[in-house]
């Protein structure tokens, strides 16, 4: 196998995003990539170092510009051969300016910036998902106001609850529970964790405020029923989607998944994936009704948080996404079935 692996030194940008240590265990355990260096970078380093990087390097990229010139100067320094993204906003910075960094760097990503910026926002993309065929939510778009407002009253009148989500959201960011007043108190009692919640009076106030563009909103019914996260690799010639049920959620962060293999939602991410024109690795969230109607949620044109799942389970998509971004081939593996995924808390201990 020795002569078949690919050497690398690989840059691994928002190096303390949740998903990170996944992608750290893709490469490591890769029968194809050999790996010399694994540079970091994030905007605020938590720690001097972290296990698996050689190093860590401190960027803002609060100014774009002034950010893909700092990852010029890297990749130039260490001879990085690629690039692999953990946050969507880095994402876009760097399919953005794409046509800049030296030619011998390649960027895993999901596709161009028009590709990634579609596929981020979650309006744009649920009605890609609506035009072929993927099961969709009924929406309401806030560049009618007062359809908007009248929709989320209606909502609660007669099921107590919708959600308003920002259009360019990323994840859980930007996703707005809103129910009726007379729950605020049982809801604050319950001590609730993750998306946030807020009363009808005070979202329709919000609405109404000069600073607030409602046209950057949309609305949704709040539907119950199984989540699942979907990883998802695809280029020219292949495709592949493990679908993950997650059993249980803290803070937006799946802490138990179970792979499960579901063929009509398979194939449903199968033809969103073509609409959206996303390459390499990505994501998808959709929901399953107690009647087996499947819903899209939202796409995370990037690596997602708790990919690593389906790297235990034998399909290893980092791989795949750093021979496709270098041209080489990818022979893609069918994952354990029967894979269970416990997320558990952990920590680096340094001595200062």
């Amino acid at each position: 196998m020795k002569n078949n692996m690919l050497k690398l030194n690989i840059l691994v940008t928002g190096c303390f995003a949740p998903g990170t240590s996944g992608t750290l265990y893709g490469i490591s355990n890769s029968e194809r990539l050999d790996v010399s260096n694994i540079l970091g970078i994030d905007q605020t380093l938590r720690m001097k170092g972290r296990p698996g990087f050689t190093k860590l390097l401190e960027i803002d990229s609060t100014v774009p510009q002034d950010y893909i010139q700092s990852i010029i100067d890297i990749v130039r320094k260490y001879e990085i051969q690629v690039i692999l993204p953990q946050t969507t906003r880095e994402t876009l910075i760097l399919a953005e300016f794409a046509s800049i960094i030296p030619k011998e760097t390649k960027l895993a990503i999901a596709g161009d910036f028009s590709v990634i910026t579609k596929a981020n926002n979650k309006f744009a993309a649920t009605l890609a998902a609506s035009e072929c065929g993927v099961g969709v939510t009924p929406i309401v778009d806030g560049r009618e106001s007062l359809n908007l407002k009248n929709y989320i009253k209606n909502e609660i009148d007669l099921n107590g609850s919708c959600f308003l989500k920002k259009k360019n959201g990323s994840g859980g960011r930007g996703v707005i529970r809103v129910i009726d007043d007379k729950r605020i108190s049982s809801h604050i009692a319950s001590k609730p964790t993750g998306i946030h919640v807020i009363p009808l009076s005070i979202c329709l106030e919000i609405l109404t405020l000069k600073e607030t563009d409602p046209a950057e909103y949309y609305a949704m019914p709040e539907i119950h029923g199984v989540e699942y996260t979907v990883d998802v690799f695809r280029n020219a010639s292949q495709f592949i989607a493990i679908p993950r049920k997650r059993i249980i959620m803290r803070s937006g962060v799946s802490s138990l998944n179970q792979l499960v293999n579901h063929p009509s939602l398979i194939e449903q991410c199968k033809r969103l994936s073509e609409k959206l024109q996303l390459t390499g690795i990505f994501g998808f969230q959709f929901l399953e009704n107690q009647q087996g109607d499947l819903f899209f949620l939202e796409c995370n044109p990037r690596i997602q948080g708790t990919m690593h799942a389906t790297i235990l389970g034998g399909t290893n998509l980092i791989e795949y996404a750093v021979l496709n971004s270098m041209g080489s081939k990818v022979t893609i593996k069918e994952p354990d079935w029967t894979t269970r995924f416990y997320r558990t808390e952990g920590g680096y201990i340094e001595h200062t």
